[in-house]
């Protein structure tokens, strides 16, 4: 009876032990997050190569270097490993600019994803090298030129004063749409119109 009690206590630590080891991530992922998205780019960002394309912006919080390689960029659950990032570091406290766009590049310095951002809205998951999710964002419904952004205390909004590859301002971040374009908050009015 003793020896069942000692074989049945191991049978039962070894998939705990097991179960612990699969939920490992990288230590510095945690600093990595999508600081802005673009699904409706008309003319706040131009390229000469792909024109106006919706872009997403991630930043490195932490204090710490994060290499990027192995790390994952998707909009869709089903295929988290649509963009595959090359072997690039971002520095502590660095952006880094993607360009959503069906044309994939991971060999020139202006990357590409090889999908684009629904403007009616989409969840982006970010994963790290082993498939362990870093961040999913739903981005919501977006204007032209509007960028859904964090704010320094990692709440989201929308902003009519895009930042691509910069600090985002948090006094231009509102919590919703009506927000931004109320008058009051002198960020976007229209005062005249013409017949």
């Amino acid at each position: 009876m003793r020896r069942f009690g000692l074989w049945f206590l191991l049978l039962i630590s070894i998939p705990i032990i097991c179960i612990g080891c699969a939920t490992t991530t990288d230590s510095a992922s945690g600093g990595l997050v999508i600081s802005e998205v673009m699904s409706s780019n008309d003319y706040t960002l131009t390229d000469e190569a792909y024109g106006t394309p919706d872009w997403i912006e991630l930043q490195n919080i932490s204090s710490t270097d994060i290499n990027l390689e192995g790390y994952c960029l998707s909009n869709n659950t089903k295929k988290i490993r649509k963009f595959s990032f090359p072997n690039i570091t971002l520095h502590a406290g660095e952006y880094l600019m993607l360009y959503a766009s069906d044309v994939k590049d991971t060999e020139s310095d202006k990357l590409a994803t090889g999908f684009s951002i629904s403007k009616g809205g989409e969840y982006l998951i970010l994963t790290d090298p082993y498939a362990g999710l870093v961040q999913q964002l739903e981005v919501p419904e977006l204007a032209a030129d509007i960028s859904y952004a964090r704010t320094t205390s990692g709440q989201y909004g929308y902003t009519s004063s895009p930042t691509p590859g910069n600090e985002n301002s948090d006094s231009t971040i509102q919590a919703s749409l009506k927000d931004l374009f109320d008058p009051a908050n002198n960020v976007l009015v229209l005062n005249e119109t013409c017949p």
